[in-house]
């Protein structure tokens, strides 16, 4: 599956990086995701695609089906 949006939140960072629903907020839980480029968005924090797709690039946490997108 490809998701496509520009803002992400904890669930489409799950979808977008082939990981399991829980997995983001373990991350966020942790500290481990980069902080939110929007800190409320309807009451949660969000971050930018490019946010995202660069951390888990930079972390080896990028999908192969995503490592021409970074």
């Amino acid at each position: 599956m490809s998701v496509s949006y520009s803002v992400v939140g904890l669930k489409e960072i799950a979808e977008l990086l082939e990981v399991a629903p829980r997995t983001p907020h373990t991350w966020a839980h942790r500290g481990v995701l980069p902080t939110a480029d929007h800190p409320s968005v309807n009451g949660y924090q969000a971050w930018d695609r490019g946010t995202i797709l660069v951390w888990a690039n930079r972390t080896d946490r990028l999908p192969e089906s995503l490592e021409g997108e970074v």
